[in-house]
């Protein structure tokens, strides 16, 4: 199992906060039409890896098991980097960016499985 260290934690967690800080204010000053949902999406997302990341380090201090959800974020607020928010969306993926790149040193390789080598695979 991949361990994340508690200073790795902390920097998720405030790039994180980050990512929603910066997103609230934008909302906040940003003019837009009614109906216009890009902004709530993308926050509802950074709350979501806020909870997978804390989920993820109380459960398991697993790495890879914040990976994939933080990826899957990633590619979310890509899809949403249009109209008025893009500015501060593609700010906060910017921040999931580095999050992913943080956790990536903390990833484990793949392992052979019990009691087979590699030469047998």
């Amino acid at each position: 199992m991949s361990g994340k260290n508690q200073a790795t934690h902390d920097y998720i967690v405030f790039k994180l906060g980050q990512a929603l800080q910066l997103l609230l204010l934008a909302q906040r000053d940003t003019a837009v039409q009614k109906g216009y949902k890009n902004f709530e999406l993308a926050i509802d997302i950074v709350h979501g890896c806020q909870k997978t990341f804390g989920d993820a380090w109380e459960a398991t201090r697993d790495a890879n098991m914040a990976m994939p959800d933080m990826a899957s974020a990633r590619t979310k607020l890509t899809l949403l980097h249009t109209g008025a928010a893009a500015q501060s969306i593609a700010a906060a993926t910017k921040h999931i960016d580095e999050i992913i790149k943080a956790l990536t040193h903390h990833l484990d390789v793949s392992p052979s499985p019990r009691g087979v080598r590699q030469s047998e695979k």
